[in-house]
């Protein structure tokens, strides 16, 4: 069982977002996607351009176990979100005017042999200070989410919200 907020976050927004994360715990945030078995931490969002740009996840190393890699041959070594104690940053996407919605994830449970077992009582915990921080910094809009203020603006601008 997992839990996920969903958001609508401008590039500011993502940046604030990300700062809170960080400032918090010793946090590494890295790609869904990677030549090495680890994770290749990040010291700031990856650009549009960078393969894997809209999914990051976010590991507090403090605190948690190290995230957990599978090979495939065609893309690398891709994260196991669902036994790693990670949360899943889906990043907001502009396409021409239009802005899709991103979230957080996290998976509370892994498996253990052939049956699922609770992740940790902080991981619960760590998602809800980051849902926390999404609510209080946005207005919620029903059937949409939460839009952030740099969202918000992107629509008075002209953009739409999908």
């Amino acid at each position: 069982m997992g839990s996920q907020v969903g958001f609508y976050m401008a590039k500011e927004d993502e940046e604030a977002f990300v700062e809170f994360v960080k400032k918090r715990r010793n946090v590494c945030m890295f790609l869904w996607c990677s030549s090495t078995p680890s994770p290749v931490c990040l010291d700031s969002l990856p650009e549009r351009d960078v393969e894997g740009w809209f999914s990051i996840y976010f590991w507090d190393m403090d605190n948690s176990p190290p995230p957990i890699f599978k090979y495939y041959e065609k893309i690398g070594y891709s994260i196991d979100q669902l036994n790693s104690e990670v949360i899943e940053f889906s990043r907001s996407v502009i396409d021409g005017t239009v802005l899709r919605h991103g979230r957080i994830w996290a998976s509370f449970e892994r498996l253990s042999g052939d049956h699922l077992v609770q992740k940790s009582e902080h991981l619960k915990k760590w998602f809800r200070q980051l849902a926390g921080w999404i609510r209080r910094s946005a207005v919620r809009r029903e059937q949409m989410g939460y839009v952030l203020p740099g969202a918000a603006k992107f629509c008075e601008e002209g953009g739409t919200l999908d």
